[in-house]
């Protein structure tokens, strides 16, 4: 489809050629040389990318889109479902919708079982397609041909781009990008010709434009801005507002779908976000220029915030001092940087402080803004042919040596954490990563060291807790473990069968059988089919022949005293309960339905004597009785 639509655009320029007025440059250039750029571009971004198809995941994301996912996506008829699950391929789990994501991955599963290679290679078409929409936006901004070219390259070639070119879960964004091109294209046609071909094609692309990220719903206002800028006197004809119209209904259509598919919980949004988020900008512009503050997990860094400054002022009093022709194509590109960044920086989640404060493969379509700024200086220096190419050549050079030695960042999990940690090390979700990877590697304690960090940075992180109680379960310090394991299931309830499961193992080591039970059921009925906790079920049912004679008869007494206490007969079930305690004094559920049954005679004194002596042998429901009764302590 995406070679079908740039074949149309390329006839259908030339057919509309006559119509044109105001830019002129793409009817400057034959068909014949603009297929020996594709060509160019082409190869520069294979020459630069072609290692990357070969890496693997980095277990950001990727494992839980991709790899974990792999029955869903691999699964051709799931196609349709793509557009009512949230971007994790589940249903209302997260509050991020990306539909042409996840179809895209879908189709990708569908060739050979190299899922990391055919998913990195689709990236990389992508990204090919976008540098050669690069090339045409240019040429219909009247850049000559080739500084259109340069532009192409340098989109092709920086190395800041590469976090989204071989970042498999940024898909999104090339998506986003490359639709989003093509929507300004056939917008341009569209406002400098009467044909209706590109009212069509111009709808479809601002489709799947928004379809592939809610960034997209910014593009009529870049196009308003055009129009306005550029083709005032054009602002208020009748097919603009059957275009907007068109949006409109996209849009319904969206949002009805995105609210059938998203979680419903609070997001970060709003002023606030955007003022902690503000240093995005400069940090942006300065990343562009030089590789500062490269990582896969950034964090903003005094340097990079001061040289993106000094751009900003630097570039402000250029354009004060130098007015020109290019004002209002200076304007248009700001505003084209501008809204398109202003999305990721309205969002700061609450992990924002301790994982990365923004991510650098968002600013790929936002870019293309700044890049005709400083292309349009480039042409408006006139520098003569083999000079012009000599800087050209120079500065490439640059980007792509760059591009050479970040890439390896990407190339598997171990080596994408160690470089996170080591560009920012407060990151708790690189030191997550890099945990894992070591663990798998038989590095124990070095793992344990990781999950410590990353626990210590962010308390929060459920995950680096469950897998801290696995080392810890399984070095033997079987209390710490079960704090974990406490924190999680405190925090969370449903966190799901495995942090159950492994609770209950916990437990049956440290002799609590009835709470070991207890948890396995729980876990059970979370997911009854999950093998690992039915096979570890039946090992501790297995091993229950070893439990002490006393404790099991200190469970079935507690046991009979919890059935007599529910039909009302508290004086003999706490007869039942003070046996259970006798033959086994650690039993503090037993404790506890004495404070209970005492609670309900009457003696409330008595009950919290008893539920003191529960809550200090680790009960918390006795600690929650203590505190709603601790009046009569005294």
């Amino acid at each position: 489809m995406l070679k079908v639509i740039s074949l149309l655009l390329v006839k259908k320029s030339i057919k509309d050629k006559m119509m044109i007025t105001g830019i002129s440059t793409f009817q400057k250039t034959s068909r014949k040389k603009i297929l020996f750029f594709y060509s160019f571009i082409f190869v520069a971004c294979l020459g630069v990318y072609y290692q990357t198809l070969f890496y693997g995941f980095t277990n950001h994301d990727d494992d839980i889109i991709i790899t974990q996912n792999i029955e869903f996506i691999s699964d051709f008829s799931n196609l349709k479902q793509a557009f009512l699950t949230d971007a994790w391929c589940r249903h209302q789990e997260i509050e991020l919708y990306r539909p042409l994501q996840s179809a895209s991955y879908i189709i990708d599963a569908q060739y050979g079982d190299d899922i990391a290679f055919t998913t990195h290679l689709t990236n990389l078409i992508l990204h090919v397609l976008c540098c050669i929409c690069v090339f045409h936006l240019l040429l219909l901004f009247k850049l000559e041909d080739k500084t259109a070219l340069l532009g192409a390259l340098i989109y092709a070639v920086h190395y800041f781009f590469l976090h989204t070119v071989i970042w498999i879960p940024a898909r999104g964004d090339l998506l986003l990008a490359l639709f989003s091109f093509l929507a300004m294209i056939t917008f341009i046609k569209l406002t400098q010709t009467d044909n209706w071909f590109y009212v069509v094609l111009h709808v479809v692309c601002f489709g799947i434009a928004l379809f592939s990220k809610e960034t997209g719903i910014l593009l009529p206002l870049i196009f308003f801005v055009y129009i306005f800028l550029f083709y005032k006197d054009r602002l208020f004809k009748s097919k603009n507002f059957i275009i907007l119209a068109c949006y409109i209904l996209i849009f319904l259509i969206y949002s009805y779908l995105r609210g059938l598919s998203i979680s419903k919980t609070e997001q970060s949004l709003g002023l606030l976000s955007l003022l902690l988020n503000l240093r995005t900008i400069p940090e942006t512009i300065a990343k562009l220029i030089v590789p500062v503050n490269f990582s896969t997990m950034p964090f903003f860094h005094f340097w990079t915030t001061l040289i993106g400054m000094l751009i900003i002022i630097g570039g402000t009093l250029f354009f004060i001092l130098k007015k020109g022709k290019f004002n209002k194509l200076i304007l248009f590109s700001l505003c084209w940087f501008t809204f398109f960044l202003l999305p990721g920086m309205i969002y700061r989640p609450e992990f924002a402080s301790y994982t990365y404060e923004y991510l650098d493969h968002r600013s790929y379509l936002p870019s293309f803004g700044i890049l005709m700024i400083g292309l349009g200086i480039f042409q408006n220096a006139k520098l003569k042919g083999k000079i012009f190419w000599l800087v050209s050549c120079i500065f490439l050079a640059y980007l792509i040596s760059l591009n050479y030695y970040f890439h390896r960042f990407y190339k598997n999990p171990l080596v994408f954490s160690e470089l996170a940690i080591k560009a920012s090390p407060k990151s708790s979700l690189a030191h997550f990563i890099h945990g894992y990877e070591i663990y798998k590697l038989k590095d124990i304690d070095g793992a344990l060291n990781d999950y410590n960090i990353a626990i210590k940075n962010y308390p929060k992180f459920f995950d680096a807790r469950f897998n801290r109680a696995v080392i810890l379960n399984e070095k033997k310090q079987y209390k710490a473990a079960l704090e974990d394991l406490n924190y999680l299931l405190e925090g969370k309830p449903d966190n799901g069968p495995r942090v159950y499961n492994l609770r209950a193992v916990v437990k049956a080591t440290l002799n609590d059988g009835e709470g070991a039970n207890k948890d396995f059921e729980t876990a059970l009925k979370l997911d009854p089919n999950d093998p690992i906790t039915k096979k570890d079920f039946e090992t501790f049912k297995s091993s229950i022949v070893k439990v002490p004679e006393n404790v099991q008869h200190s469970s079935q007494l507690n046991e009979l005293g919890v059935e007599e206490a529910k039909k009302g007969n508290f004086k003999l079930a706490l007869t039942y309960f003070e046996h259970s305690v006798s033959e086994y004094p650690e039993n503090y559920q037993a404790i506890v339905n004495i404070g209970n049954c005492k609670d309900a005679l009457g003696d409330r004194k008595g009950a919290c004597l008893a539920w003191k002596k529960a809550a200090d042998k680790g009960s918390k429901s006795a600690s929650e009785m203590l505190k709603k009764y601790n009046k009569a302590m005294h």
